[in-house]
């Protein structure tokens, strides 16, 4: 499970470079990536798999601010193992 989360926090960190470089697509792409391979493990919980959906959904809508990169990478950090009380984007 350890390899998982430190995956993701790699990927979310490239993530946040392709944003900063406005890549959207590029961006998109590894959020949709990180999707599909979140749904082929029983090893996190439901609601990493939606935050990464959402996450997508900000994205492709260009509506993504500092203040989702932040909630994001404290809840990666944070709920990897456990869900939230609410997902990250819920409360922005």
């Amino acid at each position: 499970m350890e390899a998982y989360r430190l995956s993701f926090l790699f990927r979310f960190a490239f993530f946040e470079s392709l944003i900063k470089r406005k890549a959207l697509g590029k961006a998109a792409r590894l959020c949709q990536e990180g999707i599909d391979l979140l749904h082929t493990t029983d090893r996190v919980h439901s609601q990493m798999c939606q935050v990464w959906q959402d996450l997508l959904a900000v994205v492709q809508a260009e509506a993504l601010k500092e203040d989702h990169l932040a909630a994001m990478k404290e809840y990666l950090a944070r709920h990897w193992a456990l869900p939230a009380r609410q997902a990250p984007f819920s409360v922005l």
